[in-house]
């Protein structure tokens, strides 16, 4: 091969190098950049101050992660949609935050979450007395009677689920199917017993609908056994009319952190 044409074969190498390598970097770079909208943002006190391992929940893609040392946590690949970020840590009262995103779009937020106020006793001895009906200190006046079954929040924190659903699966007396609806995944409940019924009060009302998501929920009271629900709650066991072989119903107490209402639609995936 002669001189020259070793020189044009250098040169058209060195062409394409100068071509591809800077092409190949650009491909690498676009690979390593996230696909989709992106949340980033940091938890807080009321003093400003990080709240590091606070459990951060992103509905309806039901997306869960903790915040690290300095309270930040971040969400990427999100598709554009109008999400809800949920915060919520043990001795802290939930926070939710609204976000809407676009195609690719970043958003950052700050939330920041109220201590809860500690309860000296919580185990409250009812004595005669019957509890409130209508506020939280009703689930803390009841808990530990006989016959019912008692999550707070930690308990439900503890548990390491997104659907409320997924509480009652260990529960003998109970049972949980989940199907998809317009929503997204729901439950339904019914009883191990024959001819068994189930009667549900939020917030202590006898309407409104139970939640979907444990994020809403602080706490949870059930009672398997409707003639061993507290005297408070007697009527609210009682079945409706043409039942009378089931004797009272079992009683689910939800306690959440709002007024009842529907889940923000969305779907999410089993």
């Amino acid at each position: 091969m002669t001189r020259h044409r070793q020189y044009l074969l250098t040169r058209r190498i060195l062409c394409w190098m100068a071509i591809a390598f800077p092409l190949m970097a650009l491909r690498v770079d676009a690979q390593d950049q996230p696909r989709g909208g992106t949340i980033t943002g940091i938890v807080r006190d009321s003093s400003s101050l990080p709240i590091s391992g606070a459990d951060i929940m992103l509905r309806p893609s039901a997306q869960r992660t903790r915040t690290d040392s300095a309270g930040r946590f971040t969400f990427t690949g999100l598709d554009p949609n109008s999400y809800t970020v949920v915060a919520r840590k043990v001795g802290f009262l939930p926070e939710t935050w609204d976000v809407k995103l676009t195609n690719a779009s970043r958003t950052e937020i700050t939330i920041v979450l109220g201590r809860q106020v500690p309860t000296l006793d919580t185990m409250v001895t009812r004595a005669s007395r019957e509890c409130p009906l209508f506020s939280y200190e009703a689930f803390l006046c009841r808990r530990g009677s006989p016959g019912g079954i008692f999550l707070d929040d930690a308990a439900i924190t503890d548990q390491n689920v997104i659907y409320v659903g997924q509480l009652f699966q260990d529960m003998s007396a109970l049972r949980v199917d989940f199907h998809l609806d317009a929503d997204g995944r729901a439950y339904t409940l019914r009883t191990t017993r024959s001819w068994g019924c189930i009667k549900t009060l939020v917030n202590g009302h006898p309407y409104g609908i139970p939640p979907r998501y444990t994020s809403s929920l602080i706490a949870l009271e059930v009672y398997p056994r409707g003639d061993k629900v507290p005297r408070e709650l007697e009527r609210y066991a009682m079945p409706d009319s043409g039942i009378t072989k089931s004797g009272p119903c079992t009683l689910i107490v939800y306690w959440t952190d709002q007024s009842p209402r529907p889940p923000k639609s969305g779907k999410v995936p089993f």
